[in-house]
């Protein structure tokens, strides 16, 4: 493989500066690096994924022992031996997979990759970002804040190396969450969009949206919305704000202190020696900086966001990112933000609803308890009325029989005479039978 290597080795190297310079025409030193933004649009322009294999899925088979949450990271740097050997491992892989059971050399399989795809297509970059270097520098300015995003939108995958990826489906999802939508970005037209450079998407029949989303096409898919929700009609609307929203973008001067940038406003006449000094200034700065985080490879001037002002596509990017991508994503932020604190305050509700449901519970309960006692107390003295009541009748009743004992007792006592009397009477008719 070192001799197929070496035969094309011109082409290569040219190749990889071609790329590897895209985004990058003001560099001074000419010293380009290739980024993996870079890389994804080599395979896409050079068709490696019309080999029923995604960039995500390249990305893990060349990650290595790389740390999963930079698998798919944009700013990953490629050096040019890198490159060379991740064009023969994606050679091996796919010549292999379309060849089961047979045995392929790897020469035969980076030889096959480089007729068939490198050399026709490689250097005819496609897709809505790379294709003009001053658009280039512009769109620019919105990746560190696009990659934010897509990073909070991706999810983790349920197959090593468990790297944070988006499918198509979560791209469309977050379209929805965004309320990014309008008579002429609708799903379908999403969905048109993302198959633009994908042929895996959309086979005639079926549409497949659970393909993975590299930054690059996620970022590119968001170009391609752009232009589609900002009408003609939406443009005209927003001319007239156009110029705060340039104040916010993304530029040189926004990299630089503002102690030293305040410096060299505060002074407007200097002499020769005073602006080579300011000037030392500035790149001790820079360098400043670049020591705290670093260097990305991409760059963007207000001379070319003024330059591109003019232009349709600038105005259509500018309000789509600062007027309506970023604010709904930050909107939906602060939504996410507020969910906790929601729900401390319903706990916060239900747990105070129902302290008050047992007090009041506790209340009826110490209610009914009274009424119980009351009608308690109510039925004992009911009762103490009605024995009462007995005993005054039984008493009642037992004077009317002591009286009426009285009544007989004084009958009997005058019975005993008239009973004599009887007796003689008697006694005298016998002595007259006699």
């Amino acid at each position: 493989v070192e001799y197929g290597i070496l035969r094309n080795l011109t082409w290569l190297k040219k190749t990889y500066r071609y790329y590897s310079s895209l985004g990058n025409e003001n560099c001074f030193d000419n010293a380009f690096l290739m980024t993996k933004l870079q890389f994804w649009r080599f395979l896409k322009d050079c068709k490696f994924h019309h080999h029923d294999l995604t960039l995500s899925g390249m990305d893990r088979i060349l990650a290595g022992n790389d740390d999963p949450e930079e698998v798919h990271s944009p700013y990953a740097t490629i050096l040019l031996r890198t490159f060379l050997t991740y064009i023969v491992y994606l050679s091996y892989h796919i010549t292999r997979e379309e060849n089961p059971g047979k045995k392929v050399s790897l020469v035969d399989c980076f030889s096959k990759i480089m007729a068939q795809n490198i050399l026709p297509n490689s250097c005819n970059v496609k897709g809505l970002l790379f294709h003009e270097a001053q658009k280039i520098e512009y769109a620019m300015s919105y990746i560190d804040k696009c990659w934010d995003i897509y990073k909070s939108c991706c999810q983790k995958n349920t197959s090593p190396p468990y790297e944070p990826t988006m499918t198509m489906r979560r791209f469309i999802w977050m379209m929805n969450d965004f309320k990014i939508k309008n008579q002429d970005l609708t799903v379908t037209k999403i969905v048109e969009i993302l198959a633009a450079d994908d042929p895996a998407v959309h086979n005639g029949k079926e549409i497949n949206l659970e393909l993975e989303l590299t930054f690059l096409e996620f970022f590119e898919a968001l170009f391609g919305c752009a232009i589609t929700y900002v009408t003609d009609e939406l443009l005209s609307q927003s001319l007239s704000e156009l110029p705060q929203s340039e104040q916010s973008q993304l530029s040189v001067t926004d990299e630089i202190p503002e102690d030293v940038t305040d410096h060299v406003l505060d002074h407007p006449q200097l002499n020769k020696s005073d602006y080579v000094m300011l000037e030392q200034d500035l790149i001790n700065a820079l360098k400043t900086k670049e020591k705290r985080s670093p260097p990305l490879p991409f760059q963007s001037t207000k001379k070319l966001q003024k330059k591109g002002a003019t232009d349709k596509w600038f105005h259509q990017i500018n309000i789509f990112f600062l007027n309506v991508f970023f604010p709904a994503y930050e909107h939906l932020e602060k939504l996410k933000a507020e969910i906790p604190k929601n729900k401390m305050r319903q706990a916060e509700q239900a747990r105070l609803q129902q302290i008050k449901e047992e007090e009041e519970a506790r209340l009826k309960a110490l209610k009914a308890e009274e009424e119980a006692k009351k009608i308690e107390q109510m039925e004992i003295e009911r009762a103490s009325v009605l024995n009462e009541d007995m005993q005054t009748s039984k008493d009642q009743t037992d004077d009317n029989k002591s009286g009426q004992d009285l009544i007989t007792n004084k009958d009997d006592t005058s019975i005993p005479p008239s009973t004599a009397s009887t007796k003689k009477t008697a006694a005298a008719g016998k002595k007259k039978k006699k």
